[in-house]
């Protein structure tokens, strides 16, 4: 300081020019001098590192009373009880779609003035379910436990079981009754809400802001590994840990892992809550969800940084990132559609959506219900199960338990190659199809799930007249067989005229292996629509297939006029036989004064051209008539049916108590006692592929005796391979195949002719 006067007093003597060029080089130097300011994160380290040495325990040495503390943990197995019943409320809100919106006003209204004073005047056992709107305010509110803490005080609220929620369509129970007694005038579900957004403060605390920041809450942690047990059970110890850290006094950000089970442990009750934070924190724990910039140099950010540095450090070096466990980024456009979580998507397929392949495609939404498959590379993978055997059943089957979604994406990536893959203390031989436990050496079955098989639905065919003061294209109703029917009036057609609608309610039909393995294809890719070889469109959003089995020729007028009934067959049949490119021809009517009847030939595909259309119209069909070359262009007409995927199981009848068999062979499908009962389980599952494949190997046995007798091997020996090579192929849908291909020979028994063998007197030679 003293130099800095002297300086400043020569400066006084020197002329304006000098002393002010003086003055700006000593503040370039003052300034060159200065420390740089202090990194936030390393200054808010330092700060929490200070305070977690003074909250060391005696004798436990530098830091350990963070990692060894002598205070009890949490009661880990309750918290990984509730966590699943938490998911399935955040489900049960979103599907009813108020987690989607802001709070109306009469929600708000409700929750304040009828639902915490009906949960004040309850009995202290009570269980008290809420309606949707009123279960997601008093969700919000609750994850803020100092500030519900307050109002419960204040109101004198009771705890009460946790994740509870009411749908519409709920049977009248307690709650409602309550609610009725209550509040006779107010509905216990609130109706169609047209309101604005509300506001709500209570006790100082904005409700209807909460709510709004809670919306997104279960796309985070809807990511695959949350449905994994490992990560859940990994995610109880860090959460554990992550409330230990908390005596650094520093404001600690969680990854979405942690978050789940806080937001658990908060809801799950306030009591255990708040002691458990005073005993693991040093504090009773508030719940801030307020802080959500992520911009750079953001509180978020800072803090973030800090609570890497400061777990690494307390907690020997390990990562506090989590694949799988963190910020998502913002969901897609189609979460906030209430049937995004309305359908289930299976874990497997939730984990290959996320599970960081590169090349992985999916549809907009990352999820929609419709596309279970996955897309890597240019390769798909069919929807398929993955499951290893369990227990054996009472019948002799075995129970099958389904790989964890991080195990299926190791199999499907591998199963190509059909080579060795380890699944922690396991080991996979895909080739053998077998798991092996590496320190027993226990050995079991594993089984991958084939393609699901299509069926769609053939329905009655009925007439409809073409109402008075109608147009073609116009819609019109009609009641058929106990059923209203819609249909649009097609071209050409006047007043008066009939035309054919297809209905449903009829039988289902296997789609064919080929057109199976085309909507396969587009289902597990995400595709929309797929193009069947016969023509027929199969839509995947709508689940429909449409058959184009009518069919229509343009007049030189340009007037539409369907073919009868009759020709439609013909022309669908001769279409579906041949897709690609055909010809049929067809009786026609007698023309002009002639005696004689005219015969024409719809043409299909390359083959739709003539002398007088050379090359095929954009319909891809014509008319001719041979005689002139005449030229019609016939269009195709679809009829839009319902498709779905056949069924795992079906239900068996009651046993038959007559000569008739309750339960007759089905397409597709093994009949036996599987875990879902007795019934019958679909060629390609586990249950219905053990089924076959018991059968075959005892009738592989049976026939092996049979052959061991020399005067009867050269009856057995080709079916005796047959038999092997199906069993060791696993297409069992062959086998019932290839019986009603024999008839009545090797694979109904047919043997040497029934009965004991005449060399060596085996029962079971023959008789099977």
């Amino acid at each position: 300081p003293r130099l800095q006067v002297r300086e400043e007093s020569e400066l006084g003597k020197a002329a304006p020019t000098q002393r002010a060029a003086s003055q700006r080089s000593i503040h370039s130097q003052a300034m060159q001098a200065l420390p740089p300011p202090p990194d936030p994160v390393e200054l808010g380290l330092a700060k929490a590192q200070a305070r977690l040495s003074l909250a060391e325990e005696p004798g436990l040495g530098k830091k350990k009373g963070l990692i060894a503390a002598s205070a009890k943990g949490l009661d880990a197995k309750a918290l990984l009880a509730a966590v699943p019943r938490h998911l399935a409320f955040l489900r049960a809100a979103h599907r009813a779609g108020v987690s989607l919106r802001a709070p109306s006003a009469k929600t708000l209204e409700r929750y304040a003035s009828k639902w915490l004073p009906l949960l004040a005047a309850a009995k202290p056992d009570a269980s008290l379910a809420p309606p949707p709107d009123v279960a997601w305010a008093w969700h919000c509110h609750r994850l803020a436990p100092r500030s519900y803490a307050r109002t419960a005080r204040r109101l004198g609220l009771l705890e009460t079981s946790p994740f509870l929620i009411q749908t519409k369509g709920a049977t009248q129970n307690a709650t409602q009754k309550a609610w009725a007694a209550a509040y006779p005038d107010e509905p216990f579900f609130l109706g169609e809400d047209v309101d604005d957004a509300g506001a709500l403060v209570l006790d100082g605390f904005d409700v209807a802001a909460a709510c709004e920041r809670q919306r997104t809450f279960l796309w985070q942690v809807s990511g695959p590994r949350f449905d994994e047990g490992y990560f859940l059970c990994d995610g109880a110890r860090r959460y554990e840990n992550f409330l230990r850290l908390m005596r650094s006094g520093e404001f600690l950000v969680p990854t979405y892992q942690i978050d789940l089970f806080w937001h658990t442990h908060i809801l799950a009750s306030a009591s255990t809550y708040a002691a458990d934070t005073r005993r693991l924190c040093g504090f009773e724990l508030p719940h801030d969800d307020s802080v959500n910039d992520r911009a750079e140099g953001s509180k978020l950010n800072r803090q973030y940084a800090v609570t890497q540095k400061l777990w690494a450090e307390a907690y020997g070096g390990e990562r506090y990132a989590v694949p799988g466990g963190m910020y998502r980024g913002e969901p897609p456009e189609a979460y906030f559609d209430a049937t995004w979580e309305k359908e289930t998507v299976p874990i497997r397929w939730r984990l290959l959506r996320e599970a960081g392949v590169t090349g992985v495609t999916w549809q907009p939404g990352g999820a929609p219900p419709m596309a279970e498959g996955v897309v890597v590379g240019t390769s798909y993978v069919v929807p398929r199960v993955w499951s290893v055997e369990g227990d054996a059943l009472a019948s002799g089957l075995h129970k099958w338990i389904a790989y964890q979604p991080h195990d299926v994406a190791t199999l499907e990536a591998a199963y190509a190659s059909k080579g060795r893959v380890s699944l922690g203390v396991y080991d996979v031989d895909l080739s053998a199809m077998t798991q092996t436990r590496r320190d027993t050496g226990v050995v079991r079955r594993v089984h991958v799930s084939s393609m699901p098989w299509w069926i769609y639905q053939v329905g009655a065919t009925i007439q409809l007249q073409v109402p008075p003061g109608t147009q073609p294209g116009q819609l019109i109703q009609a009641q058929a067989n106990g059923q209203t029917v819609q249909a649009q009036i097609p071209a050409g057609l006047q007043p008066g005229a009939t035309f054919a609608v297809t209905i449903g309610g009829g039988e289902g039909v296997r789609l064919d292996a080929a057109a199976n393995t085309v909507v396969n294809e587009a289902y597990a890719s995400g595709q929309g629509t797929a193009t069947l070889p016969d023509g027929s469109i199969a839509d995947l959003h709508s689940f429909s297939l449409t058959r184009f089995t009518a069919f229509s020729h343009r007049d030189p007028a340009g007037a539409w006029t369907p073919y009868d009934s009759v020709q439609c067959g013909w022309i669908a049949a001769a279409v579906g036989k041949s897709p690609a490119g055909g010809a049929i021809t067809l009786p026609g009517v007698r023309l002009g004064t002639g005696t004689g009847k005219v015969f024409f030939e719809v043409r299909w595909g390359p083959q739709a051209v003539s002398a007088k259309m050379p090359t095929p119209p954009p319909e891809g069909m014509i008319q001719v008539n041979p005689d002139n070359e005449n030229t019609r262009v016939v269009r195709k007409e679809g009829v839009a049916v319902q498709l779905s995927k056949a069924p795992d199981f079906i239900a068996g009848a009651a046993k038959s108590t007559t000569t008739e068999n309750a339960n007759p062979q089905r397409e597709g499908y093994a009949f036996g006692a599987g875990e879902s009962g007795d019934g019958y389980y679909r060629f390609g599952t586990a249950h219905g592929d053990e089924i076959m494949r018991t059968r075959l190997e005892k009738m592989l046995k049976e026939r092996k005796d049979c052959a061991a007798c020399f005067f009867c091997f050269s009856c057995y020996a080709k079916e005796i391979a047959e038999l092997e090579a199906l069993i060791a192929s696993g297409d069992y849908y062959s086998a019932p195949k290839a019986r009603r291909a024999k008839g009545g020979s090797n694979y109904d028994g047919g043997g040497c002719g029934g009965g004991a063998c005449a060399a060596c007197g085996a029962a079971a030679c023959g008789g099977g």
